[in-house]
């Protein structure tokens, strides 16, 4: 989905057209060659090390965080990715570099505050793993080999688990659960 069909979806493209003739002073949306689009928000609020919600012409909007997956908030290291996060986005203006939207038309993206990329950071920090099929981008490899070789963050673990493998065990768990009491509710 394009950006337009985003705006559109979520009733933001006559807002859009019209501050566009108005030239505001926060920058509209410029496209890259990779036609996706850049543009300017306020860091609003974190839902965990990975997933934001920024302001866009007074529109909440929820992104994920391209290339990366921090720890879930009950996983070691998942409460120090979400302050960590919070302390960069919260009450700041920031780039927003769109590159995808997910299943759920979340926008996965790239944000920016004063030149620094918060996934790049953050594994540089040892808070998020770097996710290769999400990101071919070399940064993020080099930065997780010199996390981990310094033993940063999530790093100082002897194996640490990733989150997709904690989010895997803790939904079997659940259907388990699930299963088990309606075996109790059967028999009694």
């Amino acid at each position: 989905m394009n950006i337009n069909a985003y705006l559109r979806k979520t009733n933001m493209r006559k807002k859009l057209i019209l501050n566009t003739m108005i030239f505001l002073v926060v920058p509209v949306f410029a496209v890259s060659n990779l036609g996706a689009a850049t543009f300017a928000a306020w860091g609003y609020k974190i839902l965990d090390g990975d997933s934001i919600i920024v302001v866009f012409k007074n529109k909440q909007i929820s992104i994920e965080l391209d290339g990366i997956d921090c720890p879930e908030p009950e996983q070691e290291f998942g409460k120090e990715a979400a302050e960590f996060t919070t302390s960069f986005v919260y009450k700041k203006k920031l780039t927003v570099d769109i590159r995808n939207y997910d299943e759920e038309d979340r926008m996965i993206a790239r944000v920016v505050i004063d030149g620094k990329d918060l996934s790049l950071t953050l594994v540089e920090e040892g808070l998020a793993w770097h996710v290769k099929k999400k990101s071919s981008g070399k940064k993020l490899a080099i930065a997780q080999k010199k996390a981990k070789k310094a033993k940063k963050g999530l790093w100082k673990q002897s194996k640490p688990t990733p989150p997709w493998t904690f989010r895997d065990v803790r939904q079997k768990l659940k259907k388990i659960k699930e299963q088990n009491s309606e075996k109790n509710k059967s028999t009694a």
